[in-house]
């Protein structure tokens, strides 16, 4: 048998099976259109030129590496799928004359004709779509557009690498098969149903503690920094807990269904639990990928969606005036009071050289250090922190000056020497004094300073304090700001901004040159909320592009993981429900049980997905806040809307899938 006839023989098979064939065709095209823009987008020369684009191209480095291993494990477990309903046929093949050889041949060519068709169309409308991309990143992180059409060889090499890679391990698998395999096998492999898994209790049981486990994580994280640590390691718990669960448990759930004989002895739902019961192994596996994907595409949205929108309360967060100078003092032994006038009289300076109109002023100093309450005393020196997170008696604490306090927030406060004024939002600390290490002692007075603006992200994670008056405790970080908003131009305050950092990097206290002011621990910043929105732009933009793609990667996958379960087990079906129309049971019977099935299988991953999203709602919160993003309301608009943009689709999916099974067993 000659060559030609392989491949006519492997053209004929892809053209019978087509109903299988051409989303997996499909899918390959879109795997591999998605590879290549995503590597054009992290090495294209014309976005590295657009203002931001270095940035954002930095982010997409990560979204290369996520999606080729997804298309990977994807593309592997979709094949094999494929595989297993074309075993049959095969095994017809081999009865008829062919031998094994003959049959890894004619898997060889439909192999070669599945990678020159996904690699030419995937990469055609890869190169086709690539500026398009590129222009709808750039348009994100407000770059400039750069009218250039790039064409990555290096993109196009890297991903005709990868993609053959896949098609040869898939070959490989698709021969280790074969090889091992008999005839007998093949004919009848569509009737060798899954057994369910042994051991279900213990299964399920271990399922339960695991989620359970890292659900307790997710809501009991303290520390925004540790926050992302645990937060992979509650993804792989969730992962491995879904799948456990969703095998024994859906098991154990068709048990239960069969003892209720009022629910189980009815015609649409006979058929239902019955088959189901049967294939429950795969079934639970499935359903467990289509919870997981959910999930991903839910967590991806709502995440880098609130974090763009977000992103001037990011600006604000870090620069809350148009121009924001501060001056930090580490370890300083410079006397503090002589460098803050010093330090004032330059920016003061320097605004009035430049007749710069002031609108608003914040100008204040700032202690900020980590309190452990101990016996009777605010200990801030050698707070055990580890301690803190486990009794929660540690504070993040903000001091400022009475008279800074009155001239920013326009009071008029009298504070006696033994007086402060607390701002505590949470309400944790519980004492009418505060005691210091170092011997001091203060009144309370209770105030709300709240929105006050040198109250910053608390990415410690403990309760936070404001302390105003009194004097400035031990082991305190200085911090030295002056704030302003003016009718200054973006460019315009970005030239003053230049110039207040030249002055005051140039100032020293008398008796100190500028290189011992330098030397002394003495850290300057300058910046304007024009040049940290361009970088949040660019950071939350890369993101959020990175996110709907990587969300349009699990939505494919999800899509062809649920109409391949529908066809799979439409077919399966067919002679059960031939079976139950010859014993009496009628077209509208039969529609009812299939959609009981339906129902019962295909919205529990949406269902599971949901519950999975709340649970990590405190963790994603807290991961959130590192970034500058302290809005928890927005995060749980997006997350709810992601919600229910999501299910909307899912269920388009179930009907356009639901009618595809129906009318294979009709």
């Amino acid at each position: 048998m000659g060559k030609h006839m392989y491949l006519r023989m492997a053209k004929d098979g892809m053209h019978k099976n087509r109903q299988m064939y051409f989303p997996y065709l499909l899918t390959c095209v879109i795997m591999v259109m998605m590879d290549y823009l995503i590597v054009y987008l992290a090495s294209c020369k014309t976005l590295s030129m657009a203002k931001g684009g270095t940035s954002a191209q930095g982010m997409l480095g990560f979204g290369v590496a996520v999606v080729a291993i997804f298309a990977v494990f994807f593309l592997l477990y979709t094949h094999s799928f494929l595989l297993k309903q074309r075993k049959k046929e095969f095994g017809l093949y081999y009865i008829l004359g062919l031998n094994k050889q003959n049959l890894l041949r004619i898997c060889g060519w439909e192999t070669l004709i599945t990678a020159g068709i996904s690699l030419a169309g995937g990469l055609f409308l890869g190169i086709l779509l690539s500026k398009g991309a590129e222009l709808c990143l750039v348009k994100l992180i407000q770059g400039e557009v750069i009218l250039r059409y790039e064409i990555s060889v290096f993109g196009i090499v890297k991903t005709i690498v990868l993609f053959a890679a896949i098609f040869v391990l898939q070959f490989v698998g698709a021969s280790w098969q074969m090889m091992r395999m008999q005839a007998v096998n093949l004919l009848h492999s569509d009737k060798m149903g899954e057994k369910p898994p042994k051991g279900n209790a213990l299964f399920a049981i271990g399922g339960a503690l695991l989620l359970g486990g890292a659900y307790y994580l997710a809501v009991t994280i303290e520390e925004p920094v540790r926050a992302i640590s645990i937060f992979f390691i509650a993804v792989l718990m969730v992962i491995a807990a879904t799948y456990a669960l969703f095998i024994a448990g859906s098991v154990f759930a068709c048990g239960q269904m069969k003892k209720k004989k009022g629910f189980y002895y009815k015609p649409n739902h006979f058929v239902s639990v019955s088959s189901m019961s049967f294939r429950m192994n795969r079934n639970g596996a499935g359903l467990a990928s289509i919870c997981i994907l959910s999930t991903m595409v839910l967590v991806t949205m709502s995440t880098t969606i609130c974090m763009y929108i977000g992103s001037e309360e990011a600006v604000k967060m870090q620069c809350p005036k148009q121009i924001s100078a501060s001056v930090r003092f580490t370890n300083s032994e410079l006397p503090i009071a002589s460098a803050v006038e010093g330090y004032r009289e330059c920016i003061e300076k320097v605004i009035e050289k430049n007749r710069v109109k002031v609108t608003k002023k914040a100008d204040y100093l700032e202690g900020t250090f980590i309190a452990e309450e101990k016996s009777g005393y605010l200990n801030t020196t050698e707070a055990d922190f580890r301690k803190g997170l486990k009794t929660g008696n540690c504070y993040m604490v903000s001091w400022m000056p009475v008279e800074d306090y009155n001239n920013n927030y326009r009071k008029k406060v009298k504070l006696a020497a033994d007086e402060v004024l607390l701002d505590d939002p949470d309400n944790a600390y519980k004492g009418k004094t505060i005691r210091f290490n170092d011997g001091a002692v203060y009144k309370v007075k209770r105030v709300s300073t709240s929105g006050a603006e040198n109250f910053y992200a608390n990415a410690a994670g403990y309760p936070p304090l404001r302390i105003y008056g009194g004097q400035v405790p031990e082991g305190a970080m200085l911090i030295y700001h002056y704030d302003v908003d003016t009718t200054l131009t973006d460019e315009e305050s970005g030239n003053v901004s230049d110039r207040i950092l030249e002055k005051i990097s140039n100032y020293h206290v008398p008796g100190k040159t500028v290189q011992e002011m330098q030397q002394d621990n003495i850290s300057l910043d300058v910046r304007t909320q024009k040049e940290m929105r361009d970088g949040f732009l660019s950071e939350f933009g890369a993101l959020l592009f990175l996110g709907c793609l990587l969300s349009l990667v699990f939505l494919v996958a999800t899509v062809l993981i649920i109409y391949y379960k529908q066809i799979a087990e439409g077919y399966e079906d067919v002679k059960r429900f031939d079976i139950m129309k010859k014993v009496g049971m009628t077209e509208r019977e039969i529609k009812k049980s299939i959609n009981s099935q339906l129902l019962m299988v295909f919205f529990i991953p949406l269902v599971t997905a949901g519950l999975h999203l709340s649970f990590a709602f405190p963790l994603i919160e807290k991961i959130i806040m590192l970034m500058g993003i302290c809005n928890r309301v927005l995060l749980a608009g997006t997350s709810a809307i992601g919600f229910a943009v999501f299910a909307g689709f899912y269920m388009i999916v179930y009907k356009m899938t639901a009618n595809e099974y129906y009318k294979i067993v009709r």
